[in-house]
């Protein structure tokens, strides 16, 4: 049986996560799937591989979690909504002191099945990534929980001049 906080943990960990690789096609490199049908397919790839390296980033902040190295990801102004608990965690301190240290203090790695995501590439400089990926979280204890997919939807936008975090997540939502 889950403690209380185990469920709550394992909620985190899926709503940060976001990936999705491109497709091959015999061995070659094809368009994500998302940019096929875009207005601009070289653009929206090119934003699409550009998030997608932010977002091996924000994986490695996972495993172990490291609630500075995630909430770096995140705009200082965001907002992060958790539909299970109703939370609304606002700015990158609350985001880091509320949500993500509770999290780094009782999981081990968390694993995420991202082929569910999709990319809605505006512009350049504007992302929007939504799905509902299955997560396997590693508590400290050793026990593992798999959880069912959970939709979720994140904006990312990029910052000027800070190659360390070309993107940063200004809304997730669960």
């Amino acid at each position: 049986m889950l403690s209380p906080r185990k469920p709550f943990a394992t909620v985190i960990v899926i709503l940060l996560l976001t990936l999705a690789m491109p497709g091959t096609a015999n061995g070659e490199i094809t368009e994500p799937r998302d940019c096929l049908d875009h207005q601009q397919p070289r653009l929206c790839s090119r934003v699409v591989e550009e998030l997608m390296e932010e977002l091996d980033r924000l994986n490695e902040a996972f495993n172990p979690p490291d609630a500075d190295r995630l909430a770096a990801f995140y705009h200082e102004d965001a907002i992060l909504f958790v539909g299970s608990t109703g939370r609304f965690f606002r700015g990158r301190e609350e985001i880091r002191d509320e949500f993500f240290a509770p999290l780094a203090a009782g999981v081990e790695n968390a694993v995420v099945d991202l082929s569910a995501f999709h990319f809605q590439v505006i512009s350049a400089n504007l992302v929007i990534l939504y799905g509902s990926p299955t997560t396997t979280v590693t508590f400290k204890d050793g026990s593992v929980v798999v959880l069912p997919p959970l939709p979720q939807t994140l904006t990312w936008v990029r910052q000027g001049g800070d190659p360390a975090f070309p993107f940063v997540a200004v809304a997730d939502h669960e």
